[in-house]
């Protein structure tokens, strides 16, 4: 029976361990975490599974998986998420971090072959007509796609003065 216990607590303290460091790597509190399940869990429970105090339920793994956008099995693998996202690209990594992106990358998983397509090109002209805005209209400040901008709202027109 010791040994159980033994086994169960040593489980529990590398699935907490495993936890904190990826929600740690995903720039996430354990409170941040807590609102982001798709079922809200109290923060202090996300605590005392990192601290290996208890050993949670697959079921709760699999809200914490989802929460974290990470896939359930991560939990019993032995490789760690710091060491899984060091083999992805930077642009992958740096689209883990942004939950919107995550999101619409949901999204477009349940398109169509042919729907991927159609938003990929809609995005491309997207980002070729704001280059385009920013050059044209905005031309005095820095933009972060290394465009010159104005301080202005987006895509909102300068008018010249009239002589009245």
């Amino acid at each position: 029976m010791k040994k159980k216990t033994k086994e169960k607590d040593f489980l529990a303290k590398e699935l907490g361990e495993k936890l904190r460091i990826s929600r740690e790597k995903l720039g996430l509190t354990q409170k941040q975490l807590a609102e982001k399940m798709p079922e809200k869990i109290d923060y202090t429970y996300i605590g005392k599974i990192e601290r290996g105090e208890i050993m949670p339920s697959v079921k709760m793994l699999k809200r914490i998986s989802r929460g974290m956008n990470i896939p359930l099995d991560f939990f019993f693998q032995r490789e760690s998420l710091v060491e899984l996202l060091g083999l992805l690209p930077e642009d992958i990594r740096d689209i883990v971090k942004d939950s919107d992106k995550i999101a619409f990358l949901r999204e477009v998983q349940q398109l169509e072959k042919q729907d991927v397509c159609l938003v990929t090109e809609i995005i491309r002209i997207l980002n070729k007509h704001r280059a385009s805005y920013y050059e044209t209209y905005l031309p005095s400040t820095k933009h972060a796609s290394g465009l010159v901008a104005e301080k202005r709202g987006p895509y909102k027109r300068r008018h010249k003065k009239s002589g009245k």
